[in-house]
């Protein structure tokens, strides 16, 4: 029976040669057998083809992320021009949310290059991407990087409005931190002190609660910068010697000298304001002679 079964597949390897051939484009020395093995593979063909095109898609966006960290912005916009257009016509999925991955990461690049007007293009492709997608994760980060534009730009309204739509989807402490200091900014560049408050003790009490030095010193200067603006010198006074302590425990020797500076202005406003020696005798005599006139 063997014998039989290997003549059979020795007559079908020569008299289907050809057919095999053609069909698979195969030189003439193919065989049947070497047929079989050409289409064996066919069924597992598409499972490797999907694994090259994710690694593909991951080592782009890698490295486009290395050429921003190593501030070569120019080189990552390149490597982003070229992975959208490899992209275009490619059926991946979570295609979108890739593409509002490259496209934030061609907002910050160009940002970097101070192209202002083609970062927020390119911020706002990622939040309709978002929008479009009920991508939260990708919507908060769109809306970040819009109001951060914006805020470079002197435009404060518009970041400050950017920045409170994002407000309710930010889930980290460290992250409401650095976004109620920077809307505080904003007020505090809107001459809205009150609101600048307001928002820099928010700022401050996420950072207490992520335990975060960086943003606790951060939020103390925006309290003390607003208590400031208000007049509340004292306040101001006390808020400053909090963050110097700070910006010392953290070595920081650029803060160190900044924060000094204002908390000796703050002293010698407070100085100035106060009433002198003289003044409280002058009171005095004035009591002292309303009552002697009584």
């Amino acid at each position: 029976l063997l014998v039989v079964v290997v003549v059979l597949l020795l007559f079908l390897s020569v008299s289907l040669d050809a057919r095999f051939c053609c069909a698979f484009h195969c030189t003439p020395p193919l065989t049947a057998f070497s047929c079989f093995f050409a289409v064996w593979p066919y069924s597992t063909r598409k499972g490797s083809q999907k694994k090259a095109t994710t690694q593909f898609i991951l080592s782009s966006l890698e490295k486009i992320d290395d050429a921003l960290e190593q501030g070569d912005a120019d080189k990552a916009l390149a490597q982003a021009k070229g992975f959208l257009k490899a992209l275009e016509n490619e059926k991946v999925p979570d295609k979108d949310r890739i593409l509002g991955d490259v496209y934030s990461a061609m907002g910050n690049a160009h940002f970097e290059l101070e192209q202002f007007d083609e970062s927020l293009r390119c911020h706002e492709k990622d939040l309709r991407l978002a929008d479009l997608n009920s991508l939260e994760d990708s919507k908060g980060r769109a809306l970040g990087n819009i109001g951060r534009v914006h805020a470079n730009q002197g435009e404060y309204q518009l970041a400050v409005d950017t920045w409170l739509e994002k407000v309710p989807i930010t889930t980290s402490t460290l992250e409401s931190a650095w976004l109620y200091h920077e809307i505080g900014r904003c007020y505090l560049g809107l001459d809205n002190a009150v609101s600048a408050l307001e928002y820099g003790q928010k700022s401050l009490a996420c950072a207490d609660e992520a335990n975060d030095g960086r943003w606790k010193l951060n939020a103390k200067i925006l309290v003390a910068q607003s208590q400031a603006t208000l007049g509340d010198t004292m306040e101001a006074s006390e808020t400053y010697q909090e963050a110097l302590h700070l910006a010392e425990n953290l070595d920081d020797t650029p803060a160190v000298e900044a924060i000094q500076k204002a908390l000796d202005e703050s002293l010698s406003t407070l100085m100035v304001s106060a009433p002198t020696e003289a003044d409280l005798d002058a009171e005095g005599d004035a009591d002292l002679g309303g009552e002697e006139d009584a």
